[in-house]
């Protein structure tokens, strides 16, 4: 459990952008393969970063929109499971080693419109404003961290809206 929150920990501060849905873009690599749908007025890009590590990125092309990241990564401790299948316990241990990066946090669960159960870490203070999503599906650890864009100090209810539309249309295939 603590290499699993490690890895998690990693991925929230990898992570940076998103909006509405409009462009399919596939990524293979050796080990999975991603299908994201790219908002439009984004770019996505992406790539391995290890051989256990995938990073996207969504950039707006108006440094107003807010940008974010993704990370994946497959972890062994998972066991193949989703978010969905873990005991409270474990989600509350996931919860709060998440809180000592974050303390400031309001942390909600919430699911995906495809029904993926998904922990919301959401950070508004003065000196910071973050949205960070985080699941775990079949196995595999996706973490979404949103920054509001240019002269924006906080994502406004539609954007997170967005953020979690994004999330519900990214695929994860072995291959």
């Amino acid at each position: 459990m603590k290499k699993l929150v490690a890895v998690l920990t990693a991925l929230f501060l990898l992570v940076t952008a998103v909006a509405f849905a409009e462009n399919v873009q596939q990524v293979s690599m050796d080990q999975i393969k991603i299908s994201a749908v790219v908002p439009e007025g984004y770019a996505f890009s992406g790539n391995y970063v290890s051989d256990i590590l995938y990073v996207g990125n969504l950039t707006p092309s108006n440094a107003a929109a807010p940008s974010a990241m993704i990370t994946i990564a497959y972890d062994e401790e998972a066991e193949g499971r989703t978010l969905n299948e873990f005991s409270e316990a474990e989600l509350d241990s996931l919860i709060t080693l998440f809180l000592n990066d974050t303390p400031n946090a309001l942390v909600t669960k919430s699911q995906t419109g495809k029904g993926t159960n998904v922990l919301i870490f959401d950070t508004q203070t003065e000196s910071e404003s973050r949205y960070d999503i985080m699941t775990i599906w079949h196995g595999y650890q996706v973490a979404l961290m949103v920054l509001p864009g240019e002269n924006s100090t906080a994502l406004t209810d539609e954007q997170k809206s967005m953020i979690m539309q994004f999330l519900t249309d990214v695929t994860i295939e072995s291959n």
